[in-house]
């Protein structure tokens, strides 16, 4: 039902070392790279409804030697989870026994684990360092202490402020000002440094097609996201990307990080918005746009402690605002939820997160069927009142009697 055969996957290598793999029936396809979008185009020789996209060093040599280390560290992590689950027995019996009887009898690693408790993981000089090749936070953190980068004080104060935050928790920013618009320019990577860094892949979309008839649909979002981290600082190469989708209508599902703050800057925020939108219509000018208002939401003041936070109301309004200037359309999910305060209802009924900012997989499923029937009747209607608009739009106008009163028309 979902077979797919052909797949363009956005991204790059930052030193050309890397490249992706789609693996089918264990074989190995490699894609062709379109320098142009910065892509890799991929065909599949039978429709697939899975993707299994394997990163590879570009030398084979190198690869065979990463893929060796990355099983020893695997097998270094199994045998310290082992260790940790013994002690951890070993202290479960103790309670149980007060001590009265050894208990080191009681706690068993298998034979094939413990004939390796002496192995060391093999090390290379591609990942020399306190790391583990899999533990991409600690890559990243070593990374940036050797890489020589310039970064004004105000946005190192802004990195520190949202590495803070965490909005599965409920947490949220002090402020939603314009210093949030805070974008870096990283200083140039000397060459001996690009030499020997890790080896990256930044992976920024996937597109699948078939020959089916029927609609396309993808998205893009993260938790914590904002609407300016869209921007062209953040995504440069979102209306390149775009152009392969060139979509007929967006739906705007995103805001509740920029309202989920103490002061709210709805002017901001709309100027966000209208940035954004600019983005899409490069791709198409005539692109058809839904906002989505924002779900209600509690603000967290303390320990187990919420409050109602207003500023979905003026969110709501701001989402209103913009579909006139826009001419979109706007599906009213702050009200259909019950409006200020309902989160609280939806907590009840087991729809929504005791952070009550998120939903549950329950809650989310419930939206996105009201939103889906939403969205097929207003379709519905619109089809069935397009035969009587295009009779209006290509009703004849009376016939101009001269050459020029034609081109006053």
């Amino acid at each position: 039902m979902w077979g797919e055969t052909r797949f363009r996957l956005f991204g790059y290598s930052d030193n050309g070392d890397v490249v992706p793999v789609l693996r089918v029936d264990s074989m190995d396809i490699y894609g062709t790279l379109d320098t142009t979008s910065q892509s890799f185009v991929f065909q599949s020789p039978r429709p697939i409804d899975t993707i299994q996209i394997q990163f590879r060093w570009v030398d084979s040599l190198k690869q065979a030697t990463v893929a060796q280390f990355i099983n020893d560290s695997l097998l270094q992590d199994s045998i310290a989870k082992a260790d940790s689950l013994k002690a951890d027995s070993l202290q479960k019996d103790s309670a149980l026994l007060n001590g009265k009887q050894d208990t080191a009898k009681k706690a068993s690693i298998p034979k094939n684990v413990l004939q390796l408790q002496g192995t060391q993981p093999a090390l290379d000089s591609m990942f020399q360092g306190d790391c583990d090749v899999m533990d991409t936070a600690c890559l990243l953190r070593e990374e940036a202490k050797n890489r020589d980068t310039t970064v004004n004080n105000k946005c190192a104060e802004l990195a520190a402020k949202k590495a803070g935050i965490n909005y599965e928790e409920g947490e949220q920013d002090p402020t939603n000002n314009p210093d949030d618009h805070c974008f870096t320019e990283p200083a140039a990577v000397p060459d001996s440094v690009k030499k020997n860094a890790r080896p990256h892949f930044t992976l920024t979309g996937i597109l699948a097609e078939n020959d089916a008839p029927g609609i396309i649909y993808t998205n893009v979002g993260i938790n914590g996201a904002k609407v300016h981290d869209y921007f062209e600082e953040v995504c440069p190469l979102f209306e390149k990307e775009m152009e392969y989708f060139k979509p007929d209508l967006v739906i705007f599902a995103i805001g509740i990080n920029d309202a989920n703050v103490q002061r709210f800057n709805d002017k901001q925020f709309r100027e966000d918005y209208d940035q954004l939108i600019a983005r899409f219509k490069k791709v198409n000018p005539n692109v058809a746009i839904i906002f989505e208002t924002n779900n209600d939401m509690f603000r967290k003041v303390k320990r187990k402690k919420f409050v109602q936070h207003t500023n979905g109301e003026v969110a709501r309004k701001s989402f209103f605002m913009l579909a006139e200037k826009h001419k979109a359309g706007v599906w009213d999910k702050f009200s259909i939820m019950g409006g200020l305060g309902s989160m609280a209802k939806w907590e009840k009924a087991d729809l929504a997160k005791k952070d009550k900012v998120h939903f549950k997989l329950s809650g989310y499923n419930l939206l996105g069927d009201l939103f889906y029937k939403a969205l097929i009747q207003a379709y519905q209607e619109h089809i069935a009142n397009l035969p009587a608009q295009a009779k209006q739009e290509n009703k004849p106008a009376a016939q101009p009697t001269t050459k020029n009163e034609r081109g006053n028309k």
